[in-house]
């Protein structure tokens, strides 16, 4: 949990950054294997992709959840949180 906030602190930096520098902010949330997301505690996964949707809310900025567990199979991942070229 501490590392997430100090993530968020600087991704909020980062949007407050942006906005007074007229840039758009676009998030993107990428695939990562089901395995991956389920090695987190029950919910944190969940609680993740809740919180940078309440985030994109608050300050106005795009958020592409790409995280698809059904498009996605192993053999579009390199290793458990990045695809490989076929992904």
């Amino acid at each position: 949990p501490e590392t997430f906030h100090t993530q968020m602190y600087f991704l909020r930096k980062l949007a407050e950054y942006c906005h007074r520098e007229r840039i758009e902010l676009v998030l993107v949330n990428m695939p990562i294997t089901y395995y991956n997301a389920h090695m987190l505690p029950p919910g944190a996964y969940e609680n993740y992709v809740a919180e940078l949707r309440k985030f994109s809310w608050n300050y106005d900025t795009v958020l592409l959840d790409l995280c698809d567990f059904k498009k996605f199979d192993l053999k579009d991942f390199h290793d458990s949180v990045h695809l490989n070229a076929f992904g």
